[in-house]
């Protein structure tokens, strides 16, 4: 294996040559609302060589060509540098009309932490690829990056990255350059524990590739998932004290997504994973994509990257349609006098995880939907209750009320009360940290 992969990196230092393969869907071939269909080509400006793994170098190039080639889409960006100075990537991907970015639910995905996921930085690559070339003929693909923003860190690990290869391109043994001295995956502070934990680090996020993550996990009020590619490390049994409500969400999604969820993946102290839930509140999920390493199978063969990547692919795409995904809808306003007007709304939640956990909630890591009106001004909200639609006041300050978070695939039926003029057009709208902005009009008698 090492003759050949040093050939193939040889081989990918240039650009990047010689794959389009598309991903294999589950399920069958879809309409397009513009009339095309999933086997319509794909949008291909960049060519990927999946036989082979990046090299550090070679991972820059290719980001930055497939950040040239999709401007609409994609920017590249610094979250800061490693230990030994190399640069550590972010691509951010979302189409960028619109909506504000910030504003939009996100979706973070981490990969090369370490070297139990060393080989997923190639499934990260294949996973951005997927989501450009296929903008234009899948409309699951076009609606996800209209209204939800993925940020993807490809190789969180570099100088790791770079001797284990390096070794192996100069066919020399590749194990010795596997030892860590920290490891990034437990120098996170959610439950670090330097007397429980080996080579967790002095302090926690001693080591600056887990800094920046942290960093950016926390600058980024809008995300709703962190996800790892990694092999399993799923354990039960454990109760970790997290409310009730989220771990049932965690589960639903994880079954469904063919996932493990932050309660079964974040087996030890100290991850990442622990660390963007328990601390920012973001619901988190490893794709257990890799097969488990030992000895000098440090990686999977050349020959396994492509399939494993469109597996890996597919189960992230299944975890982005989880999102969050408000709906608004307006039933005609009624007049209470004349410049006062009442209006029925019923807020939809189409996606399978809520508009923010309930851990956010209560660590004050993610606001509560807002109700705003324009064209009027909003005098008072009230929240129906379902069970015997009586009416609950909101908090309403500034003309904004505060609403309830809505969870997976709820509903809930809200009375706004209006003045305005008589045939004023008024836009209403719901606005979520973690589940994006939802409106409706309408027009008062």
């Amino acid at each position: 294996m090492s003759a050949r992969l040093g050939d193939w990196a040889k081989r990918g230092a240039g650009f990047v040559a010689c794959w389009a393969a598309a991903l294999l869907f589950a399920s069958p071939p879809a309409r397009a609302q513009d009339g095309r269909r999933l086997t319509a080509p794909a949008d291909v400006r960049v060519q990927l060589d999946l036989q082979h793994f990046y090299l550090p170098r070679d991972l820059q190039v290719t980001l930055s060509a497939l950040d040239t080639a999709y401007p609409e889409f994609l920017r590249l960006e610094s979250l800061g540098r490693s230990a030994s100075g190399s640069e550590l990537w972010v691509m951010t991907i979302a189409r960028k009309e619109g909506l504000e970015l910030a504003r939009r639910p996100g979706v973070l995905i981490v990969a090369g932490l370490g070297l139990e996921d060393l080989a997923a930085t190639e499934l990260a690559l294949h996973t951005i690829a997927e989501l450009v070339q296929n903008h234009a003929r899948d409309e699951s693909v076009q609606a996800l990056l209209e209204r939800a923003v993925v940020y993807v860190v490809p190789c969180a690990n570099p100088d790791l990255r770079e001797r284990v290869l390096g070794a192996i391109e100069r066919g020399e043994p590749a194990v010795a350059q596997a030892e860590e001295s920290v490891l990034l995956d437990r120098n996170f502070p959610q439950r670090w524990d330097p007397l429980a934990l080996e080579r967790c680090g002095p302090f926690p996020l001693s080591r600056p590739e887990s800094r920046a993550l942290a960093e950016f996990v926390l600058g980024r009020p809008n995300l709703a998932v962190v996800q790892r590619y990694s092999a399993s490390q799923a354990r039960s049994g454990v109760d970790l004290g997290w409310p009730a409500a989220d771990v049932r969400v965690l589960r639903r999604v994880a079954s469904e997504g063919l996932l493990e969820s932050v309660e079964t993946a974040a087996a030890r102290e100290g991850s990442l994973l622990s660390f963007a839930y328990e601390q920012a509140g973001a619901f988190a999920f490893a794709v257990p994509a890799l097969a488990r390493t030992s000895g000098e199978g440090l990686l999977p063969g050349v020959d396994e990257i492509l399939p494993l990547a469109r597996n890996a692919s597919a189960a992230s795409l299944r975890l982005m349609a989880a999102l969050p995904r408000l709906e608004l809808l307006a039933e005609a306003p009624s007049a209470l006098d004349p410049a006062t007007w009442q209006v029925e709304l019923e807020l939809r939640n189409l996606g399978r995880l809520p508009s923010a956990s309930e851990l956010a909630v209560q660590r004050y890591s993610a606001g509560a939907p807002t109700l705003e009106a324009r064209g009027a001004e909003l005098v008072g909200a009230a929240l129906l209750r379902a069970s015997d639609g009586a009416a609950l006041v909101t908090s309403l300050r500034g003309g904004v009320a505060t609403l309830p978070q809505v969870g997976g695939g709820e509903t809930l039926r809200l009375r706004a009360f209006l003045t305005a003029a008589p045939g004023a057009q008024v836009t209403l709208s719901v606005r979520a940290p973690r589940a994006g902005e939802a409106s409706v009009q309408t027009r008062l008698p």
